[in-house]
């Protein structure tokens, strides 16, 4: 009987033993789930709308604000001042092939190339031959780059257009308008449906405009 009872004893001692150890590690656990909850959680400040923060509050993440950077590229473009020179190769071919555009062979046709500096944004192929009606200049492809896709940009390629054309005594510019550029942009700059030539616009390039 003594016996019996020293091990039910024991038995128990041994399970308080554990229930301790137990208890004592569920307790270390949450003290330290606490301490780095705490760590990590963004100070919490008791603040209404008009407030002045005591303290500069930055975000708890980092967020790309897309509108504002489409805006400042924009901005950045609107600020760019092209040159153009002869298409040539093999310093245009990144561009050419993004255009879908060949060094153009034969006579009344000109590829022109737009650059920033020196990196070139844009191509222009001008196009003058005998199957442009008479009197006209045909802008046959207008690219240019992302991050340079606006109205300011492209006016400058169609200012050189309108200098090339007005140079070989013509006074009407047809342009096959391209995806790349916002259609609001030529009807800002006075180009209107051709009216024998579907799918093109047309403007009066004369010196009396």
């Amino acid at each position: 009987m003594d016996v019996t009872r020293k091990s039910a004893r024991k038995w128990i001692d041994s399970l308080s033993l554990r229930v301790q150890q137990a208890l004592f590690a569920a307790a270390t656990y949450l003290i330290l789930l606490a301490i780095c909850l705490l760590a990590i959680s963004p100070e919490q400040y008791d603040l209404s709308v008009g407030d002045v923060a005591p303290k500069t509050i930055t975000a708890s993440k980092d967020i790309v604000d897309e509108l504002t950077t489409e805006r400042r590229r924009q901005a950045a473009a609107e600020e760019v001042n092209l040159w153009f020179r002869p298409a040539a190769l093999p310093r245009d071919m990144a561009v050419l092939s993004a255009a879908g555009l060949a060094i153009p062979e034969g006579e009344g046709r000109q590829l022109f190339s737009a650059a920033a500096k020196d990196q070139t944004v844009g191509l222009l192929l001008l196009d003058g031959s005998a199957y442009v009606p008479q009197g006209a200049g045909l802008i046959a492809r207008l690219y240019l780059e992302p991050g340079y896709r606006v109205e300011y940009t492209a006016l400058q390629l169609i200012g050189q257009a309108v200098s090339t054309f007005r140079s070989l005594g013509l006074d009407r510019l047809l342009l096959c308008p391209p995806d790349e550029v916002a259609a609001d942009v030529w009807a800002g700059a006075g180009f209107a449906p051709a009216p024998e030539r579907p799918g093109l616009l047309e403007l009066y390039i004369g010196y009396d405009q």
